[in-house]
């Protein structure tokens, strides 16, 4: 089975169309959709409408990343402006049946997808375990101060924290070697790193991996 892995698209729908005119089973965005800090209202309003095309179709998954859950959620940690309008155009597209269809991580194979990534202290004893992940899941979509939302110190957050699965900065997960190999998005660059057990493919100018399940 051939998988697509869409990286952060931050409005940049051009990528995801690339992505999407390759042939494969199954098409994991790993989150992002919106926010590219020099957009405007139209840029969301397109991003927002082919989202809900991507979403919509059957051989899709969309995982959550931090700037979308700021819509999901209205919430606006990063302090964007006209954050309430931005909110009314993405709302008013990205219908709660949408939003209910975003999951945090996607196993594929043996590798674990997620938008930022998953420390180890994210976890619940029973560690990189898909069933309990799932519980922790499930009140993660429904309450943002859910811990898997916490923000690292690297991200701005609390002294002493580790950034949750959609804010925790690849200098904080580079160097796991427990669990499944992980793939992730959320901290740019412009190459493709691989630490470890883990790969960032947060590369604008790369729209997509493949990966054979």
């Amino acid at each position: 089975m051939k998988h697509i892995i869409i990286p952060d698209t931050h409005n940049r729908i051009y990528n995801v169309t690339l992505a999407m005119a390759a042939p494969a089973d199954q098409y994991i965005h790993l989150g992002d959709w919106f926010d590219d800090f020099a957009d405007d209202l139209d840029a969301l309003e397109r991003t927002a409408k082919y989202l809900v095309r991507f979403a919509n179709r059957n051989d899709t998954i969309c995982l959550l990343g931090n700037h979308d859950a700021f819509y999901k959620f209205n919430i606006n940690p990063v302090g964007l402006p006209k954050f309430e309008k931005r909110c009314e155009v993405v709302n008013s597209i990205v219908t709660p049946d949408i939003w209910d269809k975003f999951k945090i991580f996607e196993f594929v194979g043996d590798k674990l997808l997620s938008h930022a990534g998953f420390h180890p202290d994210m976890l619940s004893i029973r560690g990189y375990d898909e069933p309990g992940m799932r519980s922790q899941e499930y009140d993660a979509l429904i309450y943002p101060n859910h811990y898997w939302h916490t923000i690292g110190k690297c991200r701005g957050g609390i002294k002493g924290t580790i950034g949750g699965p959609l804010w925790a900065d690849w200098s904080e997960i580079k160097d796991i070697t427990a669990g499944p190999q992980q793939i992730v998005g959320h901290t740019p660059d412009t190459h493709i790193r691989v630490a470890q057990n883990t790969m960032c493919i947060d590369v604008p100018s790369i729209p997509y991996i493949t990966i054979e399940t």
